[in-house]
């Protein structure tokens, strides 16, 4: 069982149903609120300076978000998502301990996912978001993984933090390995474990190494 399904269902119950559509976007005071994705794909955007986007998150079904004022949500897909306020959530000594345990896991994850964009060659920045897309979106059939989203190379560039031009060139290196396939719809992890050496991977468990 989910360690945070009180939780989930709690704010499915309670909370405000919103709906946002296929390319549109949303800014409101997200830092008052813990959210709820339960149907479709948020993507968790910010805006710079200088004009370029980078990809925060990227949030599957099923899985709660917290996000703060800078950012802005953009539906990848049709998405359904419910939001309560997190005053009502302090109030409930059980629901607030979840909330503590949430903040938690989000602050290794930010702190992780930090250390491999500013740390790494870009290689291993891209391969690192591979990994997070494979265990969020993969499914795995006849030996490879099989990432079910949708993903273009200007949105991986985006989340990478780099240009499109570099994500051709990398992926082209890892296709020419036999090591990634993207001839369909979906990328394919032809070899999820030599990603795993090249960066290498430190295998930590899902709940951490995902892209929400």
């Amino acid at each position: 069982m989910d360690r945070f399904t009180i939780m989930k269902d709690f704010i499915k119950k309670n909370g405000k149903k919103s709906e946002l559509s296929k390319g549109h976007t949303l800014n409101e005071s997200f830092e008052e609120y813990l959210y709820f994705v339960d149907k479709g794909i948020l993507y968790i955007n910010q805006d710079n300076a200088d004009g370029t986007t980078l990809i925060y998150k990227i949030v599957s079904p099923n899985n709660l978000l917290i996000c703060d004022k800078f950012k802005y949500f953009y539906g990848k897909t049709d998405a359904t998502f419910y939001k309560v306020p997190i005053r009502i959530i302090k109030n409930n000594n059980g629901l607030y301990n979840l909330y503590m345990k949430l903040l938690v896991l989000e602050n290794i994850k930010k702190d992780m996912f930090i250390r491999d964009m500013l740390t790494r060659n870009k290689l291993s920045s891209f391969l690192s978001v591979l990994i997070r897309l494979s265990n969020t979106f993969g499914v795995v059939e006849k030996d490879m993984v099989i990432i079910k989203i949708k993903i273009t190379q200007e949105e991986l560039a985006q989340y990478c933090g780099t240009t499109r031009e570099n994500v051709a060139r990398i992926i082209k290196q890892l296709k020419d390995k036999n090591i990634l396939d993207t001839s369909s719809h979906f990328i394919k992890v032809i070899n999820i474990e030599e990603i795993k050496k090249m960066i290498p991977c430190e295998n930590c468990e899902n709940s951490v190494c995902n892209s929400f």
